[in-house]
Protein backbone atom coordinates (compact mmCIF):
# COMPACT_ATOMS: atom_id res chain seq x y z
CA UNK A 1 0.00 0.00 0.00
CA UNK A 2 1.34 3.30 -1.00
CA UNK A 3 0.82 6.75 0.16
CA UNK A 4 0.52 9.69 -1.99
CA UNK A 5 2.50 12.72 -1.16
CA UNK A 6 3.33 16.46 -2.85
CA UNK A 7 6.94 17.02 -4.46
CA UNK A 8 7.66 19.53 -1.38
CA UNK A 9 6.71 16.59 1.13
CA UNK A 10 9.10 14.44 -1.01
CA UNK A 11 11.92 16.92 -0.74
CA UNK A 12 11.58 16.80 2.68
CA UNK A 13 11.36 12.99 3.11
CA UNK A 14 14.18 12.03 0.46
CA UNK A 15 16.91 14.25 2.67
CA UNK A 16 16.13 11.33 5.83
CA UNK A 17 17.22 7.73 6.44
CA UNK A 18 14.44 6.11 4.80
CA UNK A 19 13.40 2.37 4.36
CA UNK A 20 13.22 0.43 1.30
CA UNK A 21 10.64 1.92 -0.66
CA UNK A 22 9.20 2.35 -4.19
CA UNK A 23 8.04 5.57 -5.95
CA UNK A 24 5.53 6.36 -8.82
CA UNK A 25 4.47 9.57 -9.76
CA UNK A 26 1.38 10.04 -9.83
CA UNK A 27 -0.89 12.72 -11.74
CA UNK A 28 -4.02 13.26 -9.69
CA UNK A 29 -7.04 15.37 -11.90
CA UNK A 30 -8.00 18.66 -11.82
CA UNK A 31 -4.68 19.48 -9.25
CA UNK A 32 -1.64 21.22 -10.37
CA UNK A 33 0.68 19.89 -7.67
CA UNK A 34 3.13 16.82 -8.38
CA UNK A 35 2.46 14.27 -6.39
CA UNK A 36 3.94 10.54 -6.03
CA UNK A 37 2.91 7.50 -4.34
CA UNK A 38 5.01 6.47 -2.13
CA UNK A 39 5.17 2.89 -1.13
CA UNK A 40 7.70 1.97 2.09
CA UNK A 41 8.66 -1.57 3.53
CA UNK A 42 7.05 -2.04 6.73
CA UNK A 43 7.90 -3.65 9.96
CA UNK A 44 6.38 -6.91 10.46
CA UNK A 45 3.96 -6.80 13.69
CA UNK A 46 5.58 -9.67 15.08
CA UNK A 47 8.59 -7.16 15.70
CA UNK A 48 6.71 -5.07 18.48
CA UNK A 49 7.93 -5.57 21.94
CA UNK A 50 4.26 -6.55 23.01
CA UNK A 51 5.70 -6.40 26.60
CA UNK A 52 6.71 -3.39 26.85
CA UNK A 53 3.99 -2.00 24.26
CA UNK A 54 0.35 -0.50 25.24
CA UNK A 55 -2.99 -0.41 22.64
CA UNK A 56 -6.30 1.57 22.64
CA UNK A 57 -9.13 -0.80 22.20
CA UNK A 58 -12.70 0.05 20.69
CA UNK A 59 -13.82 1.27 23.69
CA UNK A 60 -10.87 3.78 24.31
CA UNK A 61 -9.32 1.66 27.24
CA UNK A 62 -6.03 1.20 27.22
CA UNK A 63 -4.92 -3.05 26.67
CA UNK A 64 -1.80 -4.87 26.17
CA UNK A 65 -1.07 -8.47 24.93
CA UNK A 66 1.70 -10.68 25.22
CA UNK A 67 2.79 -11.73 21.98
CA UNK A 68 1.52 -10.56 18.34
CA UNK A 69 -0.82 -13.95 18.38
CA UNK A 70 -2.87 -12.59 20.75
CA UNK A 71 -2.67 -8.92 19.25
CA UNK A 72 -3.72 -10.55 15.73
CA UNK A 73 -7.43 -9.70 14.66
CA UNK A 74 -7.82 -7.32 17.46
CA UNK A 75 -9.50 -3.88 16.23
CA UNK A 76 -7.06 -2.24 18.60
CA UNK A 77 -4.65 0.85 17.47
CA UNK A 78 -1.64 1.76 19.04
CA UNK A 79 -1.11 3.58 22.03
CA UNK A 80 2.72 3.46 22.69
CA UNK A 81 5.03 0.99 20.94
CA UNK A 82 8.05 -0.54 21.75
CA UNK A 83 10.00 -2.34 18.71
CA UNK A 84 12.03 -5.30 19.44
CA UNK A 85 15.36 -3.77 17.35
CA UNK A 86 16.36 -0.52 16.39
CA UNK A 87 15.37 0.24 12.41
CA UNK A 88 17.84 2.93 11.08
CA UNK A 89 15.29 4.98 9.46
CA UNK A 90 13.44 7.91 10.37
CA UNK A 91 10.25 6.44 8.59
CA UNK A 92 9.30 3.68 9.98
CA UNK A 93 5.86 1.75 8.14
CA UNK A 94 3.51 -0.15 10.85
CA UNK A 95 0.35 -1.88 10.18
CA UNK A 96 -1.92 1.04 8.89
CA UNK A 97 0.18 3.73 10.28
CA UNK A 98 3.20 5.59 8.99
CA UNK A 99 5.60 7.12 12.17
CA UNK A 100 8.00 10.13 11.19
CA UNK A 101 11.06 10.91 13.59
CA UNK A 102 10.54 14.51 15.21
CA UNK A 103 12.92 16.19 12.66
CA UNK A 104 10.99 15.52 10.05
CA UNK A 105 7.39 16.46 11.55
CA UNK A 106 9.29 19.86 12.53
CA UNK A 107 10.40 20.65 9.19
CA UNK A 108 6.44 19.95 7.81
CA UNK A 109 4.94 22.59 10.35
CA UNK A 110 7.98 24.81 9.13
CA UNK A 111 6.86 24.28 5.69
CA UNK A 112 3.20 24.19 6.50
CA UNK A 113 2.24 21.00 4.99
CA UNK A 114 -1.27 19.57 6.00
CA UNK A 115 -2.89 16.06 5.53
CA UNK A 116 -0.41 14.59 8.62
CA UNK A 117 -2.36 13.56 11.98
CA UNK A 118 0.67 13.78 14.62
CA UNK A 119 0.62 12.12 18.16
CA UNK A 120 3.70 12.91 20.05
CA UNK A 121 5.79 9.95 21.66
CA UNK A 122 4.17 6.55 20.02
CA UNK A 123 6.45 4.71 18.64
CA UNK A 124 9.95 4.15 20.46
CA UNK A 125 12.88 3.19 18.45
CA UNK A 126 15.98 3.35 19.79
Amino acid sequence: MGYAYSAKTLNIIEKYRLPPHHKIKANILDFKTEYFLIGFAEVPLTEIDYNKSSFCSMAFNIVKYQNYEEYRGSLSSFNEIFLLKDYPYDIIHLGCDLFFTEKIVEEFDKENLTGFRVEKGILYNE
